[in-house]
């Protein structure tokens, strides 16, 4: 959160055009973001990327679906960190630690806090 709150004005407002696309459902430009689908190990990983001064920079996290009874086609993108690249290919231990994050009781309890599901059939009141 830290880094996206310092950005630059300009820097951040395309980074949440990026964010905006995804939310959107523009089909992954592989220089705004993307996932991993081919890869079985790393399916459920995604990546939000921009460059600034030469630098590249990527927030990643994963994709999940936190409400399967009550709206299953809702997706959510959790990004969990940020790094700094100058090679082509991600390094595979970014992928792995999201994906330990991702299976972790207390990250599922929080989002499962945030977005509470209903089985079909319940009705939710809000408040």
């Amino acid at each position: 959160m830290a880094v996206f709150n310092n950005l630059k004005p300009n820097r951040a407002r395309e980074v949440r055009a990026r964010f905006d696309h995804w939310i959107d459902g523009v089909q992954p430009r592989d220089n705004w973001f993307h996932g991993w689908p081919g890869h079985p190990k790393y399916k459920n990983c995604f990546t939000f990327k921009w460059k600034e001064n030469r630098q590249h920079h990527r927030f990643y996290g994963f994709l999940f679906h936190p409400l399967p009874h009550s709206n299953a086609e809702f997706q959510l993108c959790v990004l969990a960190c940020h790094a700094t690249k100058n090679e082509w290919e991600t390094d595979d231990a970014e992928l792995d630690s999201i994906n330990v994050l991702r299976l972790r009781a207390d990250v599922l309890s929080a989002i499962s806090e945030v977005y509470p599901d209903s089985k079909s059939g319940e009705r939710k009141w809000v408040q």
